[in-house]
């Protein structure tokens, strides 16, 4: 493969273009709640969330929707948020330590479920 030298970007293939985080990706704000405001059982009313702490702890780099617990939040929480959707990317942006920031997971099978 054919490839141009770039000093800042090292080797890269011969027409690829180089972009920045902010040109490729969305972001959004988050909601931040204390797991003293979750609750484990579903109920219709009830709005998914993802805690940053269990990026960290729980999920690994896929989160199957159907498949896996996650906490939950009362429509009275719930704020102008986006709500997750198939395919989105959660970055943690923060960590208690060095190497968890940066962590992400996949979201898949969101199906009809109201996360944020």
């Amino acid at each position: 493969m054919e490839s141009r030298v770039n000093n800042k970007y090292s080797h890269l293939p011969a027409g690829w273009e180089v972009k920045t985080v902010e040109q490729v990706f969305d972001f959004y704000p988050t909601a931040s709640y204390s797991r003293d405001k979750m609750f484990k059982d579903y109920n219709p009313s009830a709005i998914g969330y993802i805690h940053y702490g269990d990026i960290h702890t729980k999920y690994n780099l896929i989160l199957d929707v159907p498949n896996t617990e996650i906490a939950y939040i009362s429509e009275e929480l719930k704020k102008d948020f986006e709500y997750i959707k198939e395919g989105d990317l959660i970055l943690s942006d923060t960590s208690e330590d060095y190497d968890g920031v940066g962590k992400c997971i996949e979201i898949l099978n969101v199906g009809s479920n109201k996360i944020k």
